[in-house]
């Protein structure tokens, strides 16, 4: 057993308890990807604003996924935020 994990439960069935957020301006793109993500059983909310990583019931994203090529104007606006918050700067970021 993953001490991780705790009794009864995959590493699988872990990480898809998993909540995502992401964050983009591209209607299209994000539409693809969280479809992708909710099809494999990922919990996913959609935004286009980095002020939604608050609006979140209080319980923060285990990941954040950013459309880069959306945000490219305002990436290091965003990074900045981020790294800000002592919070939301442990939370994974990944760019795509």
């Amino acid at each position: 057993m993953d001490p991780l994990q705790g009794p009864g439960h995959t590493a699988h069935e872990s990480l898809l308890k998993a909540s995502i957020l992401l964050i983009g301006n591209d209607p299209k793109a994000s539409a693809a990807i969280y479809d992708t993500l909710t099809q494999s059983g990922f919990t996913v909310r959609s935004s286009s604003t980095v002020s939604s990583i608050h609006a979140t019931e209080g319980v923060p994203p285990n990941l954040i996924i950013l459309d880069r090529q959306a945000l490219d104007m305002e990436s290091a606006r965003i990074l900045d935020q981020l790294r800000a918050d002592r919070l939301i700067r442990k939370i994974p970021l990944l760019f795509v």
